[in-house]
């Protein structure tokens, strides 16, 4: 099965997506000839092997919901600024 990365989309966003557990992280990158900290182009298209780990609990859930994974962080040209909830205290 063949499935299409999204914008910011890392290959572990990809996989949970897809699989609902990152069990098949290894398994899917290797299929792919790529490497798990490999930056993915949005639009680009990763197959899925058949013997691929599946939790399609998990994969219902996103689907459901209309939730899309994408945590990817690119300092190339960028010019998002990114915001946290909350700022944890830094002792020294």
């Amino acid at each position: 099965m063949k499935k299409q990365v999204l914008h910011q989309q890392s290959l572990f966003d990809f996989v949970l997506q897809h699989c609902g557990t990152l069990a098949s992280a290894l398994l899917i990158a290797s299929a792919n000839g790529i490497s798990v900290t490999d930056v993915l182009t949005p639009g680009m298209f990763l197959t899925i092997p058949d013997d691929a780990v599946l939790n399609m609990e998990i994969v219902t859930f996103f689907e459901q919901k209309n939730y899309v994974l994408a945590t990817s962080i690119s300092s190339k040209g960028s010019s998002n600024n990114y915001q946290f909830a909350y700022q944890l205290p830094i002792r020294l």
